[in-house]
């Protein structure tokens, strides 16, 4: 997806962090009574949804089972996908959201070495949080190879194919998410984006354009709509589809983020380039998981290239390696005659997940 900015605070009672709990035990894996079953059935289809409403109700729900039941698998892989969830479609912010998924899925492994659910969970935390891309990748391949019809295993690996420019990879994996779910617009919304960052912008426009018409809560495709607007100079629509995105999740921080945003959009370009860059710096470099990706993009877009030679510096010295492939494409197609800034992307570049040709070049449009 979309490289969102982190939600650094969050409201009074939500997401309350659970202390960590006992190992479960192999001979405590006994069926769950029909009661609990069917309220496990019941928050796996709110977490299913991505509504942000009925992810913080599936968790709540899910944590009082885990306390009554003594540590269910089933259950600490609902966890596991919640928490993950509640990251992108809810208010929980990164650091805890990501922590609290990789808590749930090494529970879960401990009992269960085969769950497909707990080695995708834990993929995309090697990947997006500890910038382990070989783990990342390990994990997803095993999941896919413990359920080889998990369909969100085959999607959230060719999120991080895109992300580190893979693109044959992704669209390979896409393709396999899409038959094991036909239609679902979760899935078609990172599909855009994959598209997108491949340079696909016509086909990725019509798909997100289709799904924000059709379903108007999911927030994950004006996550897509808002960035794909900023980097095509359309910073009212930028402020526009943030606004809704904010709504959608219900995260008081980025609440507070759109209306700067939509602000200084009525003001003066130079205004909102202020907002945009000192936020996305900021992150940067206060979350230690974080990377100068976004900022650098900002700097580019708004044509300061001081500022984004200054930040790919500052990437170079945090030893940072990125993916983020449909910025870092974008910036070098923008700066292609700049070789300073060009050879700068060149060092942050992340290593493949998978083995690719020696022939295809990272930038390669």
């Amino acid at each position: 997806m979309a490289a969102a900015a982190a939600i650094l605070i969050v409201a009074p009672g939500i997401y309350l962090l659970a202390k960590e709990r006992p190992v479960p035990d192999q001979d405590r894996q006994v069926r769950l009574d029909p009661a609990t079953d069917a309220r496990l059935l019941r928050a796996r289809d709110d977490i299913a949804s991505r509504s942000e409403p009925r992810l913080r109700a599936a968790i709540a729900s899910l944590r009082t089972m885990d306390r009554q039941s003594n540590g269910h698998s089933g259950i600490h892989e609902a966890l596991a996908e919640g928490y993950l969830l509640a990251r992108e479609f809810g208010s929980l912010p990164d650091a805890l959201a990501l922590e609290k998924a990789r808590q749930e899925a090494e529970l879960v492994l401990r009992v269960d070495g085969d769950s497909a659910v707990a080695m995708r969970v834990l993929g995309v935390v090697s990947y997006w949080r500890d910038r382990d891309v070989q783990r990342g990748g390990d994990m997803f391949r095993r999941a896919i190879a413990a359920d080889p019809q998990d369909a969100l295993a085959h999607q959230w690996y060719a999120n991080i194919l895109a992300d580190n420019g893979d693109f044959a990879g992704a669209f390979r994996e896409f393709a396999v998410a899409r038959s094991l779910s036909p239609g679902a617009a979760y899935l078609l919304a990172d599909y855009a984006w994959a598209l997108w960052s491949a340079g696909r912008e016509r086909e990725a426009e019509a798909i997100l354009l289709d799904l924000a018409a059709r379903y108007p809560d999911l927030a994950s495709v004006y996550d897509c709509l808002s960035v794909t607007a900023f980097a095509r100079g359309d910073f009212a629509g930028y402020a526009k589809r943030l606004k809704t995105r904010a709504s959608a999740r219900g995260a008081a921080e980025l609440i507070s983020y759109s209306k700067l945003v939509g602000e200084a959009a009525t003001r003066d370009d130079r205004v909102l380039y202020d907002v945009m860059l000192t936020r996305g710096l900021t992150y940067a470099e206060a979350m230690p998981a974080s990377d100068h990706s976004w900022p650098a993009f900002v700097a580019s877009v708004f044509g300061d290239r001081h500022q984004l030679l200054a930040i790919l510096t500052r990437a170079s010295e945090r030893d940072e390696k990125w993916g983020a492939s449909g910025y870092t494409r974008r910036i070098v197609a923008r700066w292609k005659t700049d070789h300073a800034v060009v050879e700068a992307i060149g060092r942050l570049v992340q290593p493949p997940i998978e083995p690719r040709s020696a022939a295809l070049r990272p930038f390669e449009t």
